[in-house]
């Protein structure tokens, strides 16, 4: 006991506490506390800038927060865990930290944060001196109803979970709905989500994979990767953001990944990612699994990836693509485009183009295409020798835009085809210099009536055709 004082009772009805600015405070819980009373209503807990503060409550006190349902802690400097191991829990050392109600997580701008309980990693780890990753919750901690964990800048974090599928699925990754990391240096994350329907991974400069996978493989390791990557069944949502060493998006796995409800899908800033996921074909082993440049890398191949509900794709400064999909038609039906509705490339500077002709049977609801600002491309659409139609529909495209494509010729130039865009009306076609034509062939357009130079006005020109408006605005450029 604390100087001779029976256990005492700590706000046994408080449902909130918020703690913000305490530049002193060291110790929220200080002193003997009846362990099952104190705190047992308390639903939410927020801490901000309280920069002394190293933990939020001791074991004996964490393990009865069973009403405990948002933790959220922001701007403390010191801290290095939510819950503190002492002496006197000793006897309960191997017991499970269980947080049975928690459903939201958030920790941000905690510079010297470890582990949300860091107990058993420090006591095994004493007598070892090789540096031993520690993960963000161990074995011990399960959190059964988590659905939301929001990690930001907690840069001592090394690993989220133990590594294995059993330690994650025992803290609970089956209820996760919504998963953000931002800049974080955990250099992976592992799989297992069969709820989660938002993913968010962004600015985490040392990530070179987002799923933990092997190269080659053993039968049952591969197994066991395949099992857990089919589990992203409820997956709604995909962004990628700023993540420069980021590589694949698993690596080492000769297999399909399905995302069978991703509707929409944003890969920004990413420029060693050349091919999502990786096939372990195309992983030279004797480089340490670098991925060889010897053959043109197509981001997407529907041997290894599908999505068949894709609605929206965002891709911005993907510098190492020299092909978006491998290209027939065949191969973009099995990834999934023919319900694809908003198409969006910038600054993807290695593309020439970004369709091709028999590809385009497939993109059947596709309504907004803009393809701004990358220096390679020729031409949106390739012909090919193969292709027999003379014509080629974008039966529900509704708006185009064609922005600072310095060696843009025209929507299609390797190829006679001529083009139908019964529902186009909006088009943009901004610095494209070498824009002479729209097509070789016609191109009918019963919804379009003017062409705007700029996005920064709605006025615009017409000519009484797509392909003499476009030849117009190149001559008076010339002038």
């Amino acid at each position: 006991m604390s100087n001779g004082l029976a256990p005492r009772k700590a706000f046994p009805v408080l449902e909130t506490l918020h703690l913000e600015g305490q530049s002193n405070l060291e110790k929220i819980c200080h002193g003997e506390l009846i362990r099952t009373e104190s705190f047992s209503h308390l639903t939410t807990i927020t801490v901000h800038s309280c920069d002394r503060l190293k933990n939020l409550f001791p074991f004996s006190i964490a393990r009865n927060l069973n009403q405990l349902q948002k933790i959220s802690v922001s701007s403390c400097e010191k801290i290095t865990e939510i819950v503190s191991w002492e002496r006197k829990d000793d006897n309960d050392k191997n017991g499970i930290l269980e947080f049975r109600s928690l459903s939201s997580l958030e920790l941000s701008f905690l510079q010297n944060f470890k582990s949300f309980y860091s107990q058993e990693t420090t006591a095994s780890s004493a007598n070892n001196t090789e540096s031993i990753a520690i993960p963000l919750f161990n074995p011990k901690v399960s959190c059964p109803a988590l659905e939301s964990l929001n990690l930001v800048s907690v840069n001592g974090v090394e690993k989220i979970w133990h590594g294995d599928k059993l330690s994650a699925m025992s803290f609970g990754v089956q209820s996760l709905i919504s998963l953000t990391i931002w800049n974080c240096s955990n250099s992976f994350m592992v799989k297992s989500f069969v709820q989660l329907k938002t993913l968010e991974v962004s600015w985490c400069v040392e990530m070179e994979s987002i799923i933990e996978g092997i190269l080659g493989g053993e039968k049952d390791e591969e197994a066991r990767i395949s099992s857990c990557i089919s589990l992203f069944c409820k997956l709604d949502y995909l962004k990628l953001y700023h993540l420069p060493k980021l590589k694949m998006f698993c690596p080492g796995i000769n297999i399909a990944i399905e995302f069978p409800s991703l509707r929409e899908l944003e890969i920004l800033k990413c420029p060693l990612l050349k091919t999502f996921p990786c096939d372990s074909t195309n992983i030279d082993r004797k480089s340490n699994g670098n991925i060889s440049l010897d053959q043109p890398q197509h981001l997407f191949n529907e041997k290894h990836v599908s999505c068949p509900a894709l609605e929206k794709l965002h891709l911005d400064s993907m510098t190492g693509i020299e092909k978006i999909w491998k290209g027939d038609q065949l191969s973009v039906i099995c990834f999934g485009v023919q319900s694809l509705t908003t198409l969006k490339v910038q600054r993807c500077h290695k593309l020439k183009y970004v369709f091709t002709s028999s590809m385009i049977k497939s993109l059947v609801q596709l309504k907004e295409l803009s393809i701004e600002r990358c220096e390679n491309i020729q031409e949106i659409t390739q012909g090919e020798d193969d292709d027999d139609d003379d014509e080629i529909n974008f039966p529900r495209l509704n708006h185009l835009e064609l922005n600072t494509l310095p060696k843009l010729e025209s929507f299609c130039s390797s190829g006679n085809y001529s083009f139908g865009f019964p529902s186009l009306q909006i088009v943009t076609v901004e610095y494209c210099p070498k824009m002479k034509m729209f097509s070789q062939g016609n191109s009918n357009t019963p919804m379009l009536h003017k062409v705007r130079p700029s996005t920064r006005t709605n006025e615009g020109r017409w000519e009484g055709s797509l392909n003499s408006t476009i030849r117009q605005l190149f001559r008076e450029k010339r002038v």
